[in-house]
């Protein structure tokens, strides 16, 4: 840091170095963490609000041990809620570049969150999914039905619903409904994403 300030200093521009060392500082300062706050999750903490969080947590990571791709340890034992916090701690802090330890970041460190509500806060607006026959967003399921079932969008389909039957915006909306209560921690959080956002959910007009 030292040589980058003397460099600026030292070419006149005082103005100049406040921000290139403010700029070096925020690139210092990024890391998992921060990345993960601008996916609006949010990272966990050791206050007592956290507390059911990290038990939730600790039961789930115990059920992915044979999956050491997964998890942060080697699985060769269940992990303790004091262990877990050790690990999203170092990894909270690591390289904001590292995407497969941000995976592991994001499934165990960071406030559940289902796939639905975490689309929220991304600004998409998710359909309605009361089964019934006045649904309100009726009409937008059954134009999405027509785009599902065009072949040139057969590669977006989701997963398992490659056809429609009777009821077809039924159909739609109750896998939407089932994918939609996803949480960070499963697969299909992420594997069922862009699904989503194509078929389950509208993005939110901004004025």
């Amino acid at each position: 840091m030292k040589t980058l300030l003397t460099a600026l200093v030292g070419g006149g521009a005082v103005a100049s170095a406040g921000v290139g060392y403010f700029t070096y500082q925020k690139f210092f300062s990024e890391n998992i963490s921060s990345r993960l706050r601008s996916e609006k999750f949010i990272p966990l903490n050791d206050s007592k609000e956290h507390d059911a969080y990290w038990e939730t947590l600790k039961t789930q990571y115990n059920s992915q041990k044979a999956n050491k791709g997964k998890i942060f340890t080697d699985g060769s034992k269940d992990i303790e809620t004091r262990e877990l916090k050790l690990e999203c701690k170092k990894a909270l802090a690591g390289n904001i570049k590292d995407d497969a330890l941000y995976s592991k970041v994001k499934r165990w460190c960071v406030v559940p969150v289902s796939l639905s509500e975490h689309l929220n806060k991304l600004n998409f607006h998710s359909f309605s999914t009361e089964d019934k026959t006045d649904n309100a967003d009726k009409s937008k399921w059954e134009s999405k039905v027509t785009e599902y079932e065009k072949e040139g969008n057969r590669e977006k389909r989701i997963s398992g619903l490659d056809t429609l039957s009777t009821d077809k915006w039924k159909t739609i909306m109750n896998k939407c409904k089932e994918i939609g209560g996803k949480k960070n921690y499963e697969d299909e959080f992420e594997t069922n994403f862009e699904k989503y956002k194509e078929w389950c959910s509208t993005e939110k007009k901004t004025n």
